[in-house]
C-alpha cells in the first residue's frame, strides 16, 4: 500500500468514526436496542426456567430458542457498535436506564410472564421501527439500519409466537 492509499484509508476510517460520536442518532440507537436485547434475552431466560404444565418441556425449548437467537442480535449490535468506533455500553445501570422496556418482577405466575415477554417484544418492535425510519430518514448509515431490519423481523416471529401461544392457553383455560 503506497503513501497515497494509507492516507485515504485513514481518512475514510476518521469520517466513519467521527460522525458516529457517542451522541450521535445511529450510536443512540444501537445501544438503546443493546440494551433492550440483553433484557429481552433474560425475560426469555426466566420464561424458560419457569416453564411448567404438560408442555413446559416445549415451551422450555421455545423460550431457549428466543434467549439464544436474541443473545445473538445483541453480540452483532455490540460489534457494530465497534465497527463505527463506539464502546458498547453493558454497565448494569446503563443497561436498566437505557433500555425501553422493564424487566418483570420475580414471582410472576407463567401467565403473567407470558403476557409481559409479549408487550416488551411489542414495545421494542415499536422503538426498532422508529429506530429505522429515523436512520432512513436522517441516517447515513445503511449497515446499522440494515442490522435493525433483520433484528425487528426476528422479534416480529417472537411475538407472533407469544401471542399464539397466549390465544393457545386462553382456549384452553376456558373450556
Amino acid at each position: 500500500m503506497n503513501t497515497t492509499e494509507a492516507t485515504l484509508l485513514a481518512e475514510d476510517t476518521v469520517a466513519i468514526t467521527e460522525t458516529n460520536d457517542p451522541r450521535s442518532p445511529v450510536v443512540h440507537h444501537l445501544q438503546h436496542q443493546l440494551a433492550n436485547s440483553i433484557l429481552l434475552f433474560l425475560e426469555y431466560k426466566k420464561c424458560s426456567w419457569q416453564s411448567e404444565g404438560i408442555a413446559f418441556r416445549s415451551l422450555r425449548e421455545t423460550f431457549e430458542g428466543f434467549a439464544n437467537q436474541t443473545k445473538n442480535t445483541f453480540d452483532q449490535i455490540g460489534e457494530r457498535l465497534r465497527m463505527i468506533g463506539q464502546d458498547p455500553d453493558v454497565v448494569i445501570d446503563s443497561l436498566s436506564n437505557g433500555a425501553g422496556i422493564k424487566q418483570s418482577p420475580a414471582g410472576l405466575p407463567f401467565q403473567d410472564l407470558l403476557a409481559t415477554a409479549d408487550a416488551n417484544v411489542i414495545g421494542v418492535i415499536r422503538e426498532l421501527r422508529d429506530a429505522i425510519a429515523d436512520l432512513r430518514n436522517n441516517g447515513d448509515d445503511p449497515g446499522s439500519m440494515d442490522l435493525l431490519t433483520s433484528i425487528v423481523r426476528q422479534h416480529e416471529e417472537h411475538e407472533w409466537f407469544l401471542r399464539q401461544m397466549m390465544k393457545s392457553d386462553a382456549a384452553r383455560t376456558s373450556k
